[in-house]
């Protein structure tokens, strides 16, 4: 059962280093401890039993709150690991051990996302910030727009067709099914399911965020769906 999730709450109980050197004395080894949160509990509360209040800011709970605002402004309330693809091609993090990761132009000199997302748009009733290739020029060339539109035609094309592989894999293991042994069929859908993935980080994560990484990918995935068809076209 999941846990209730208490929505009247007022603060977000976080911890002040500067309480720590009411004890202990200031070291790089005490603050980086600090962020262990089962250390430090084990550590004082258990160990020493410690109140609450000692190490955390106050949170108040119920009166007084607005118990619908508490959640509005909290994506992670209702949204798990919320722009998590996006955040993937930007950093340029390690996905497989296929594909060497390879950070955007962007993430190197930390331009985050309200760097380039500063254009207001409405989209199904709501307002929301996006970028442009007029953004692009404001701190670049004013080639930059016509480079964005050449990179997101280009990467639609690349998701074509890896997604036109993906629907031949799909297809090939409908007609293995009751053909092929179990075991082979299961390879053949963990090897479908993992081309879904990393196909969908850049479906999702919207390719233009770090081109040269998107390809990289879309590669990787169209392997996958390519050895699913050779695995299941091998024979009985």
């Amino acid at each position: 059962m999941r846990a209730a999730i208490c929505t009247r709450v007022v603060g977000r109980d976080e911890i002040e280093t500067d309480e720590c050197l009411d004890c202990h004395s200031a070291s790089p080894e005490l603050f980086s401890k600090g962020k262990d949160a089962k250390l430090m509990h084990d550590a004082h509360v258990a160990g020493r039993r410690a109140d609450c209040l000692e190490c955390h800011e106050p949170s108040e709970h119920g009166a007084g709150s607005d118990y619908l605002e508490i959640v509005r402004s909290s994506c992670g309330q209702c949204h798990s690991d919320a722009h998590r693809s996006q955040t993937i091609l930007l950093a340029g993090l390690r996905i497989s051990e296929n594909i060497a990761p390879v950070p955007s132009l962007m993430h190197s000199v930390e331009t985050n996302c309200a760097g380039c997302h500063n254009k207001l748009k409405h989209s199904n009733g709501q307002a929301v910030m996006t970028g442009s290739g007029e953004t692009c020029a404001q701190c670049h060339t004013p080639e930059h727009p016509e480079m964005l539109d050449r990179w997101k035609k280009s990467l639609e094309a690349e998701v074509t067709f890896v997604e036109e592989v993906e629907t031949e894999a799909l297809e090939a293991l409908n007609a293995a099914e009751g053909r092929l042994d179990a075991a082979k069929l299961d390879e053949a859908k963990e090897a479908i399911a993992k081309g879904r993935e990393f196909l969908d980080v850049v479906r999702i994560g919207h390719g233009v965020h770090n081109k040269k990484y998107s390809i990289m990918i879309l590669d990787e995935a169209l392997t996958n769906f390519e050895d699913t068809i050779d695995l299941l076209g091998s024979g009985d």
